[in-house]
């Protein structure tokens, strides 16, 4: 049985790839195989056992990865009977503390690793070792508990999961702990190294070995700020300004919005990439500004050569300033005051719209990174947004040396 996901029923088109995708990512840890997980639900990796002769013993064998968690909760692995759920082995951080259960045919036995919390940000090793009907759980080189008498679940042997599982396998068993929230490298069944790829994996990117405080934003991503809670003595000026850094790896998407769902027809201020190229839309209806997909243009391709970008974007009384790097256009148009200043306490979305937007303007996600965002006069951190939705803050795996800055 092949296990997956419902087909997406989602209207967005595909998006070509830009700027070489994950090529130049950069990874925490020397083999190159840390991975983040936490962006969906679902997010999970998957071992497949291709030759019945791989199948692990369920009396006899080892398995280990290692971890780094941004939550007390979260599911590192399981091997289970999918189909009902009814004998497994979890692995699991729980409050902090690093759980394994595992069931049979009757009741699940537990053992808590209490000497030590693993909720602190750094990276621990975790090993299992099975021999007949003793259970030994390893953590960081030191023998953390044992399982004596150990059941011995009827599993489905060609098949795991790491940091999550499918949506149809959740719903099996709701107690399932959440999914994993962080990093995971190193994995081993008998001491074969494991890897994912995306025919094995939803939803995992690489694992950031930095902190950058720049956002990721994956398909379906976003982070926003709600004009009713961030923006409140934040404009001293009536001039509506943004300015972003992003580095794209698509050509198609939302780099930013101010807009409030409820008036998109009234009031809006897009910047949108399609192809490769920037296009701006201000749209004011009481004061008839119907500016739509203005084209910033460009050197074909440059804005998808894997580097960081700037744009800085200002509506003023005469015109609309688009600056990309070091190149600026104007468009001209006329706007009051009170005009700039309603646009100004809308809400701001980086990255992509909200699934609402997203459906009635046509437009979505623009995956990549986004840093050093500033609205009006004040610098907004990402980590304070008001919502952030398959994103990862502080997980953007490229670094910054090749970043072209208007200063």
């Amino acid at each position: 049985e092949v296990e997956k996901d419902k087909a997406s029923t989602s209207k967005k088109p595909v998006s070509a790839q830009c700027g070489g995708g994950f090529a130049s990512a950069h990874y925490d840890g020397e083999e190159g195989d840390a991975l983040r997980y936490g962006i969906g639900q679902s997010t999970h990796g998957r071992i497949n056992f291709l030759d019945k002769e791989q199948y692990p013993n369920i009396t006899g064998f080892t398995f280990s990865l290692s971890f780094r968690t941004e939550s007390s909760d979260g599911l590192l692995w399981v091997w289970a009977n999918y189909k009902s759920f009814s004998r497994y082995f979890l692995l699991y951080v729980n409050d902090g503390l690093l759980q394994l259960d595992v069931k049979g045919h009757r009741e699940p036995k537990s053992v808590v690793l209490n000497e030590r919390r693993v909720d602190d940000g750094q990276w621990h090793d975790v090993k299992i070792v099975r021999e007949e009907r003793t259970i030994n759980i390893e953590l960081d080189g030191n023998l953390g508990g044992s399982m004596g008498d150990a059941p011995a679940p009827k599993v489905m042997r060609k098949r795991m999961f790491v940091g999550g599982v499918i949506s149809r396998h959740r719903k099996t068993l709701p107690t399932l702990p959440v999914g994993f929230n962080g990093c995971i490298r190193s994995i081993s069944v008998n001491s074969a190294s494991q890897r994912f790829d995306d025919t094995t994996s939803k939803d995992l990117v690489p694992c950031s070995p930095s902190t950058t405080k720049a956002l990721y934003a994956h398909d379906g991503g976003y982070a926003s700020f709600d004009s009713s809670k961030t923006r409140q003595g934040i404009y001293p000026s009536e001039e509506l300004s943004v300015q972003l850094d992003f580095r794209n790896m698509q050509q198609d998407g939302l780099v930013f919005a101010v807009l409030s769902g409820n008036s998109l027809e009234d009031k809006r201020l897009t910047a949108i990439m399609k192809g490769g190229q920037i296009y701006m839309t201000l749209v004011y209806k009481s004061e008839g500004i119907d500016l739509r997909d203005v084209p910033i243009e460009r050197d074909e391709g440059e804005l998808c050569n894997g580097k960081w970008h700037r744009i800085a974007v200002s509506a003023e009384a005469t015109r609309l300033v688009v600056a990309i790097d070091e190149q600026s256009s104007e468009i001209p148009l006329v706007i009051s005051a009170a005009a700039r200043k309603s646009l100004a306490g809308l809400s701001l979305y980086v990255g992509g719209p909200s699934s609402e937007v997203a459906n009635d303007l046509s437009v979505f996600s623009l995956v990549g990174c986004y840093s050093d965002l500033r609205f009006g006069e004040k610098t907004l951190y990402f980590e304070e947004a008001s919502k952030i939705n398959r994103a990862i803050v502080d997980g953007c795996p490229f670094g910054r040396e090749t970043s072209v800055f208007l200063r």
